[in-house]
């Protein structure tokens, strides 16, 4: 049986598409900026890995968006208050 569309989440639309205000709109209407991401992901290399099979944190996937966009989305993100816990493990991540 051929399954329906996938539901992603506005505000990982937002920050896929690099749309800093789209995740500013989000954040500032309740969206959960502790969501885990499973989809496809773009490495600092500028790979695309389509087959995730970890899930990573809302936070490390604006990380992974390229530009002058990337720092707003990582900005609206913080405000509205990702779990510490994230963001320590994503600091002791890269500076490994």
């Amino acid at each position: 049986p051929a399954e329906g569309p996938s539901t992603v989440p506005l505000i990982v639309v937002c920050i896929l598409l690099g749309f800093p205000e789209g995740v500013e709109l989000c954040v500032e209407k309740g969206a959960d900026v502790n969501l885990v991401y499973s989809g496809p992901l773009r490495l600092p290399d500028q790979t695309v890995v389509t087959d995730c099979t970890s899930k990573v944190p809302l936070l490390r996937l604006a990380l992974s968006v390229r530009g002058p966009s990337q720092c707003e989305i990582v900005q609206h993100l913080l405000a509205g208050r990702v779990r510490c816990k994230t963001v320590q493990l994503l600091r002791k991540k890269y500076r490994e």
